[in-house]
C-alpha cells in the first residue's frame, strides 16, 4: 500500500518541479547589468579594478553540462530476489528483494538560471583585479543513463535493458549538485505464475514430475525482464564539455 501510494506522487512531482523551473527561468535568465567597475581599494590599500572575463559568452554555454552522479535510492517495484532450489529439501526458496539500491551513473544537467559571479585575482603587482563571469547554476534538472548499458548498446545489446532517471536539484557555481530522482530500471524477475505456484517455499521444482536440484536462469518461460521505479537522492559533479567545445571553436 505504501509503495502504490508513494509510486503515485512521486513522478507528478517532479514533473511539476520541472515545469516550475522552466517557467521561472523564462523571468529570471538575464545576468546582472554591473559588470564594469570604475575600481574600488582594499584593507591593503591596493585597487580592485573591475572586468569581465575575456571568454565570457553570458553564460549560455554553462546552461548544458555532463556531469557524474553517485546516490542511493529506495525501490517502489515489488521485486523478487532469483529463486533458488534448497540442497536439503529440495524446494524452491524465493524472497522479496531489498528496497535500497545504489549505482553510479552519467547524466546531463541543464541549469536555466544566470548568475554573475565575480572573484579576486591577485595582479603581479600586489594589486587585485575583479574577475566577474556569468555562470550558470541555482534549480536545475538532469536526465540520467547508466553507463553499463551505454556499453551494451556498442555492443548490440537490447535498448529495452537501458534504464534512465530524471531528477531536480540545486546546481552551486562550483559544480556540485544535490538532486532528487526518479529512475527507471530494468530487473530480471520470476514471472507471476511462479511466483504463486512457489512463493509458500514449501515445494520442490519439477520438470516433467522429475525434481530438479537448479533452475536455469535463461529460461524465458520462467523469467522476464521487468521495468521497475524508484526515488532517491544522487550527488553529483558537473564538467563544462560543451563549454570547452564552444570555447575551442572560437579559438
Amino acid at each position: 500500500m505504501t509503495k502504490n501510494y508513494l509510486r503515485a506522487i512521486a513522478l507528478p512531482i517532479l514533473v511539476q518541479l520541472f515545469f516550475f523551473t522552466v517557467l521561472n527561468a523564462q523571468v529570471n535568465n538575464t545576468p546582472n547589468s554591473n559588470t564594469q567597475g570604475s575600481g574600488t581599494q582594499n584593507s591593503s590599500g591596493a585597487t580592485n579594478s573591475g572586468s569581465r572575463a575575456a571568454d565570457d559568452d553570458g553564460g549560455l554555454n554553462t546552461r548544458i553540462s555532463f556531469m557524474l552522479g553517485a546516490g542511493f535510492s529506495g525501490i517502489l517495484t515489488d521485486l523478487y530476489e532469483e529463486p533458488v532450489i534448497d540442497k536439503v529439501t529440495n524446494f524452491v526458496k524465493i524472497q522479496d528483494a531489498t528496497a535500497l539500491r545504489t549505482n553510479l551513473s552519467l547524466g546531463i544537467i541543464y541549469s536555466p538560471y544566470i548568475y554573475e559571479v565575480s572573484r579576486q585575482v591577485r595582479q603581479s603587482d600586489g594589486s587585485y583585479q575583479t574577475m566577474t563571469t556569468n555562470i550558470a547554476y541555482g534549480w536545475s534538472y538532469a536526465l540520467f543513463i547508466n553507463p553499463v548499458n551505454l556499453t551494451a548498446i556498442a555492443n548490440g545489446g537490447s535498448r529495452s535493458n537501458i534504464d534512465i532517471g530524471i531528477g531536480w536539484g540545486y546546481r552551486t557555481s562550483g559544480g556540485f549538485t544535490a538532486l532528487l530522482v526518479a529512475e527507471f530500471f530494468p530487473v530480471k524477475q520470476p514471472r507471476d505464475y511462479f511466483v504463486e505456484k512457489y512463493k509458500g517455499n514449501d515445494q520442490p521444482y519439477t520438470i516433467n514430475n522429475e525434481i530438479q536440484t537448479s533452475i536455469d536462469l535463461n529460461d524465458n518461460s520462467i523469467f522476464y525482464n521487468k521495468v521497475a521505479f524508484s526515488v532517491g537522492f544522487k550527488l553529483c559533479y558537473t564538467f563544462d564539455i560543451v563549454k570547452r567545445f564552444a570555447d575551442a571553436a572560437s579559438n
